[in-house]
């Protein structure tokens, strides 16, 4: 990295995402609409097919989770570089 941290954060060059996810309505009525399909899809399966319907939405989960701890790690060590900096820069804001 070339340029500073912050310069880096102000001018877009970091993506500092949030990945809290926070109460949703839209994302309640989209998961609420993923049960329906899915037990509709259940409904129509032989036993052996709902068997890997079902291993095939661990598999999602799994995935998602490892995403996740991806993103989570990154989001600390941004976190931890923009602390350094700011100290290493030293003083504060102009008052």
């Amino acid at each position: 990295m070339n340029e500073s941290i912050i310069d880096s954060l102000f001018y877009g060059g970091i993506c500092a995402i949030s990945r809290r996810v926070e109460p949703d309505p839209q994302r309640t009525c989209i998961n609420r609409k993923i049960e329906e399909e899915q037990r509709y899809f259940i409904s129509k399966m032989s036993a052996d097919d709902c068997q890997r319907f079902e291993a095939l939405n661990n598999l999602y989960s799994q995935a998602n989770t490892l995403e996740e701890r991806d993103c989570f790690g990154y989001g600390l060590k941004l976190g931890v570089m923009l602390m350094c900096e700011i100290f290493v820069q030293g003083g504060g804001p102009e008052i």
